[in-house]
């Protein structure tokens, strides 16, 4: 690791000229010095030091400015070159899930993964069978499945799988979470048969004789989370142990845990109360579990874990095909015809009911609406909630907003709404939405990031866990570069600049937090949330930008993450 600690003697040699004036009282724990420092500051953007005590930043600047909180004491770090950043922050991301799927069998294709083929579905949950000893009969649940990039372009159904799984239950999940398939005895557990009708905002898939082909989508899933549990309390404490780190080694220093479940509140507020937690944890509900919790709960840290708000999910995945859109799907799923539009979550009147709910009591609301008519409809949801209870500085998201309209980005200016974009879509799915799901025109305006900016809606971007492996260079690289695993440029109008797509990453997904004055830019006062970047993210080829390598990450001004050589 190329981060030094210096020893105050070489320092004191070094710039005793220029540490000759006035010092302040009470000097710096520790001074990084040596590389480049972008604060993400309007009137200072680039710094060459900064120092911290107690766990915030005192000082920021030149090193001749900085080193005069330089102490005896003083622990000082020599960056060597490299750049130093705010902490990122994860604007949306299912953590606590993803302790317990992290474990599971990992079908992940490319480039996370290896998953191309249903062959290799059933070698990779195999093994995981035979390396855990699972004796027959007990449930096995894989995750990342992607029927967009599996050389079969479809789903693995009832007749693969009872042929790959005979002696298991067996539930593969969709890598968008929205979907899942599974196998004859997985559908008797679920008490799921051709007779069963589709669960509200949820749908049994069919073949052309009625009968159920093991895919499920969105409410149908609900069942299935039975199963969403660690081994014991103590497998669930190194779980969100090992996910934290894997969080910090991409630079994060905030992670969101999007709908949360009572269950997974208690197991994140165990974690808190046990200093498991080194990273902040912003938690949100899900809008129904959220509806008895009293106000005093929500707002406030307590041990790196905050209830931030509540979660509303109003439609579906569009590389599933469940998003509720305006116009059909290029190609439907099959047995249904060319009007197909997907469908929302749950009527207008419940959304509208919902939101004024939360509104009038104060709270953030995150919503989740991929397609542009569930967009329409969280818009007109919150247009009457205003209307009712007046305009309030709450912040509210659209989750992913990935398929938002130019007259919806006005409408949520106009709100206050802030889209939060699934950036990563234009690589991970551009191909897919191009020739699938929505077509080319549609396909180049998805995550409209340049739109956004230019209506000064502050848009930030997340990776949505475990959808995708947390990766901020990922994000980074699509949102400036937007070109689809094919190499094709999805939509060249919305690409964004390295410094607006770092500054969506820190400073502006601080303000979807309203935590805009504590973190997302290096300026004294804030805490100490600092990232380690072996390359400098402002002056690298933009094509290089998903190679970023994070060589050390603090929270508070501790070290979380290092990198080893």
């Amino acid at each position: 690791m190329n981060l030094q600690h210096v020893s105050f003697a070489l320092v004191v040699v070094l710039l005793t000229s220029s540490c000759q004036s006035s010092r302040p009282e009470f000097p710096a724990d520790q001074i990084f010095y040596g590389g480049s420092i972008i604060t993400l500051t309007e009137g200072n953007p680039l710094a060459t030091a900064v120092a911290l005590r107690d766990g915030r930043i005192v000082a920021v600047g030149d090193s001749a400015e900085v080193f005069r909180w330089q102490g005896e004491a003083t622990k000082l770090w020599n960056l060597s070159g490299q750049t130093m950043c705010p902490g990122f922050i994860d604007t949306h991301s299912h953590f606590a899930d993803y302790s317990f799927i992290q474990h599971w069998p990992d079908l992940s294709p490319p480039p996370f993964g290896k998953t191309m083929t249903f062959a290799d579905i059933k070698q990779v949950v195999d093994a995981f069978i035979a390396e855990q000893d699972i004796p027959a009969g007990q449930t096995v649940i894989g995750f990342g499945y992607d029927d967009a990039i599996m050389i079969e372009h479809e789903h693995p159904t009832i007749k693969e799988l009872d042929a790959f799984f005979p002696n298991h239950p067996v539930f593969l999940i969709h890598v968008s979470g929205h979907l899942a398939t599974t196998n004859s005895a997985g559908l008797k557990l679920l008490q799921y048969t051709d007779q069963s009708v589709n669960p509200p905002g949820g749908v049994l898939r069919r073949n052309s004789q009625g009968q159920l082909t093991g895919v499920i989508e969105e409410s149908a899933l609900l069942p299935v989370l039975q199963w969403l549990a660690p081994a014991s309390p103590e497998a669930a404490m190194t779980g969100l142990g090992d996910l934290q780190l894997r969080y910090a080694a991409q630079g994060f220093t905030t992670i969101q845990d999007g709908l949360t479940l009572k269950a997974t509140l208690d197991l994140l507020s165990a974690a808190a109360a046990n200093g498991v937690l080194r990273l902040d944890v912003v938690s949100y509900p899900r809008w129904d579990f959220a509806v008895p919790l009293p106000d005093s709960l929500f707002g406030t840290y307590r041990n790196h874990l905050k209830i931030g708000g509540v979660k509303i999910t109003q439609d579906g995945s569009p590389q599933g095909k469940t998003a509720y859109l305006t116009q059909p799907y290029l190609n439907p799923p099959p047995g249904l015809d060319k009007t197909y539009r997907g469908y929302p979550a749950m009527p207008q009147a419940k959304l509208d009911s919902i939101i004024q709910l939360f509104w009038s009591r104060k709270k953030q609301i995150l919503v989740h609406a991929n397609g542009d008519a569930a967009i329409d409809m969280v818009l007109e949801a919150f247009s009457i909630a205003q209307s009712q209870s007046g305009k309030l500085d709450l912040r509210p998201v659209i989750i992913h907003a990935q398929t938002a309209r130019i007259d919806q980005l006005d409408k949520m200016k106009n709100l206050g709404l802030i889209p939060s974009f699934f950036t990563a879509h234009t690589f991970f799915w551009g191909d897919w939405h191009r020739s699938e799901t929505l077509g080319p025109d549609r396909t180049d305006h998805i995550s409209p990031m340049r739109a956004a900016l230019d209506r000064n809606l502050r848009p930030n971007m997340h990776c949505d866990a475990p959808v995708i492996y947390p990766s901020s260079a990922y994000l980074l690289w699509t949102a400036v570069n937007r070109l689809t695993r094919s190499g094709v440029i999805c939509g060249e109008e919305e690409r964004i600049t390295p410094l607006e797509a770092l500054r969506a990453l820190t400073l502006d997904a601080a303000y979807m937090y309203g935590e805009e004055k504590e973190k997302g830019s290096i300026e004294p006062g804030k805490k100490a949330d600092l990232v380690l970047l072996r390359q400098n993210p402002l002056e690298i080829d933009p094509m290089a930008l998903r190679e970023l390598e994070v060589i050390a990450t603090f929270k508070d001004g501790q070290l979380v993450y290092q990198r080893q050589k």
